[in-house]
């Protein structure tokens, strides 16, 4: 398939993929440990995102921002179809566990957001087993900074926790795992505090915190193929996934019609 003449044409619901490669992230996961960086706000885009996306401005904003990959395959078969090449799909599932290893491997601080006390010891325990595996020890803290509101602002006291717990430990990457949109949004109100803190990369990763820790598997590589990784996790977690599922079929309505019209008009 072709590849795309300027990242920027590569939208969906308005949405810039600015990562589409992933030699792109293999290069930005290289340069954690240049003093230099400028600099990484990560967002992987899934079908929840389309939704938030076309509800809220403020969030497209933030969104676009940032640099952004396909996390899931539905998001990359609707690219597909719209532009006729396949950007690759690099979901926060599968980056997660390469950063942190990254981190382990070269002595990267890393701040762990989201998540209850209960999670925050499975993931020690498994992060332990991983670093026996890995050769190394990872300088890690982890973060609840309470019930964060969907459209977070600067003065809540949430994200108040989460800006002095990045003064107080400086960590090189914070891993925020609270789900869209408030992920995207608090890295976005604080991406200068951490800047100025020693922050090189902050990324929202979700659910990934949970298959990390080993409390959660990842969908298998053919059950993504046939594109039925949304209804492997909703089994793994109906109460708490029906939800994003509904957003997500509501999502795919409107960007398969973007998509679809897009290529009728030969654009």
């Amino acid at each position: 398939m072709e590849e795309p003449v300027e990242l920027s044409e590569t939208r969906l619901c308005g949405i810039a993929i600015k990562i589409t490669r992933t030699s792109q992230f293999e290069d930005i996961l290289n340069s954690l440990t240049n003093d230099n960086s400028t600099g990484y706000r990560i967002y992987t885009v899934n079908m929840e995102f389309l939704y938030w996306a076309r509800r809220s401005k403020k969030f497209l904003e933030v969104l676009n921002r940032g640099a952004t990959t396909v996390d899931s395959a539905w998001v990359r078969r609707l690219l597909s179809l719209k532009y006729g090449w396949a950007p690759d799909q690099i979901a926060g599932s599968r980056f997660t566990p390469l950063l942190v290893e990254r981190a382990c491997r070269n002595s990267i601080k890393v701040l762990f957001v989201g998540g209850s006390r209960e999670l925050h010891d499975a993931l020690s325990k498994r992060l332990r087993d991983l670093e026996k595996r890995w050769g190394c020890r990872l300088q890690a803290e982890y973060l609840d900074p309470g019930k964060v509101r969907l459209f977070p602002e600067e003065e809540d006291p949430e994200v108040q926790r989460v800006l002095e717990a990045v003064r107080v430990y400086r960590p090189d990457i914070v891993l925020v795992a609270l789900g869209p949109p408030k992920q995207e949004i608090l890295i976005d109100l604080l991406w200068e505090d951490m800047r100025e803190n020693g922050v090189v990369m902050a990324a929202g990763i979700g659910g990934s915190l949970k298959m990390l820790a080993g409390l959660e598997k990842p969908a298998p590589e053919w059950v993504s193929r046939l594109l039925l990784e949304w209804f492997y996790r909703l089994l793994q977690d109906p109460r708490h996934r029906v939800v994003k599922v509904y957003r997500s079929v509501v999502a795919l309505g409107c960007a398969l019609l973007e998509a679809l019209l897009y290529r009728l008009r030969g654009k």
